[in-house]
């Protein structure tokens, strides 16, 4: 994930000797370095430092696009509502770029409104086809098919980043982006359940994460029982030391800070760890799931085989408990 800091920072880093607008064209570069930027703005690496100030003289535009698109990386993690308006100013520059269309669809996912971005991500895409190319660009996609109802998607999103996951800096992103991408392609497609663990062996990796490692714990337990291997689910499960910390946080009105997958499917994580010891749980928790969960879906009837278990798949015969 690439990490743009604010201009204060840059500031402090600047020369003592220069003066306001030294120190302001000083931190807009650095800026624009560490933010995803369209060909315009990428300068020629070797003459970079003789040539900004003049073709910013020949193209003041140009300049002032890419000042607008800096500043709001530079802003979107910490002020969201910054960036969407330097996303209009850049828009006003350049109508036909795609870049200003993603910095304002990534803000708009940052300031909690995911699903109104994901028409300004078509957009951008429409405009330019390498327009979310960039790792975190196609995770906030993700989230915001997800948020959209557009499983498809997110379903192909996650597979473009999957693969490039490593070069997001952050590893609690890097997990989530496992977690995520896994319980995408096995809601889409039922056959999809190797690929399904492959993501969350990678996402098992990255252990010790804070409020990750139980829910991707409850997802391979929850896949492995999907594929009948119940009593290997089981011996995941156990690994949990709080499968009702889980349950809780299904049933909180907003997770979206820590993880963010469609409707139940969190519900299902949930209640596949909380049949440990906690079968009305589960029950309450597997009904929920098979409320939440769109017609049709193929884990519709495994859902209802737990319920009517009474929130606990039968052991086989001879299997101690």
């Amino acid at each position: 994930m690439v990490t743009a800091l604010g201009a204060s920072a840059f500031a402090q880093a600047a020369p003592a000797g220069m003066d306001a607008g030294q120190k302001l064209g000083a931190d807009l570069s650095a800026a624009r370095a560490a933010s995803p930027r369209p060909p315009a703005c990428v300068a020629d690496g070797s003459r970079a430092a003789g040539r900004t100030h003049w073709e910013r003289a020949q193209k003041p535009r140009v300049g002032a696009f890419c000042d607008a698109l800096a500043l709001g990386y530079a802003q979107l993690s910490r002020a969201p509502d910054r960036s969407l308006a330097a996303a209009a100013r850049a828009r006003a520059l350049a109508p036909d770029s795609a870049a200003s269309w993603v910095l304002e669809a990534r803000a708009l996912v940052g300031a909690g409104r995911p699903r109104e971005a994901f028409a300004l991500f078509s957009k951008a895409r429409a405009l330019d086809k390498q327009a979310l190319a960039e790792p975190a660009a196609l995770h906030d996609l993700a989230l915001s098919a997800i948020a959209a109802g557009e499983h498809a998607e997110a379903v192909a999103a996650y597979r473009a980043l999957v693969p490039r996951a490593g070069m997001l800096a952050d590893a609690r992103r890097r997990q989530r982006v496992y977690l995520e991408g896994a319980m995408a392609v096995m809601r889409h497609d039922a056959q999809a359940l190797d690929e399904a663990l492959g993501y969350l062996g990678e996402a098992r990796r990255l252990r010790g994460l804070p409020g990750l490692s139980d829910v991707v714990l409850g997802a391979t337990a929850l896949t492995l029982d999907r594929q009948g291997r119940h009593d290997e689910a089981r011996g995941v499960a156990a690994e949990v030391r709080g499968p009702l910390g889980v349950a809780r946080l299904a049933e909180s009105p907003n997770t979206s800070a820590l993880v963010t997958l469609a409707d139940g499917e969190l519900a299902a994580i949930a209640a596949m760890l909380a049949e440990r010891g906690h079968p009305d749980v589960a029950k309450r928790l597997w009904k929920a799931f098979s409320s939440s969960a769109s017609p049709g879906s193929p884990w519709q009837a495994h859902a209802k085989k737990h319920q009517e278990a009474g929130g606990a798949l039968p052991r086989r015969a001879g299997k101690p408990r």
